[in-house]
């Protein structure tokens, strides 16, 4: 008796030599390949690397707490700007990878990192020296400290191409 990757095989076989090339009525007359073969031409053109890494983000809203910081996949997040406290940001995420890829707050792009729990507590806000001597850097670094991901490295390099 044949094995089921046997019978696959045979079965594979009689549909690419036989069914597939042979007129259907109920296609008047058309073989099913013609059939896909015209239908083809229909169909979208594919996506670019940028759009599909455009088309896989994913946008979040989250409120930020008092202490300028939110919540997003179980990681803590800083703002920079204590006018947020209170407000609710939108967070673009990268809809494969679960990562933070920027963030706005009315339309106007908001810098944020990884919170430091120690640097959070005392750091002093609303001052410019303040400002500058925050710890906080864009989700991309933050993205550049943990292991290797070849699919979140494609998706990023699709992104910087469209960004130029």
């Amino acid at each position: 008796m044949p094995t089921p990757t046997r019978w696959a095989s045979a079965l594979w076989a009689f549909l690419d030599a036989d069914y597939h090339r042979r007129p259907h009525a109920a296609l008047m007359g058309q073989t099913p390949r013609r059939g896909y073969l015209e239908g083809l031409p229909r169909l979208p053109a594919p996506l670019s690397a940028a759009q599909l890494a455009k088309a896989l983000e994913v946008s979040v809203t989250r409120r930020v707490r008092n202490d300028c910081t939110f919540d997003l996949s179980g990681t803590t997040y800083e703002v920079d700007g204590r006018h947020l406290a209170g407000k609710r940001v939108t967070v673009i995420v990268d809809g494969l990878t679960d990562r933070p890829l920027r963030a706005t707050w009315q339309d106007q792009a908001l810098r944020f990192g990884p919170c430091d729990p120690v640097k959070n507590c005392h750091r002093k806000r609303g001052t410019a020296a303040a400002e500058a001597d925050t710890s906080t850097s864009t989700a991309g670094a933050a993205a550049a400290s943990s292991p290797f991901d070849p699919v979140a490295a494609l998706l990023q390099k699709a992104r910087e191409v469209s960004d130029e």
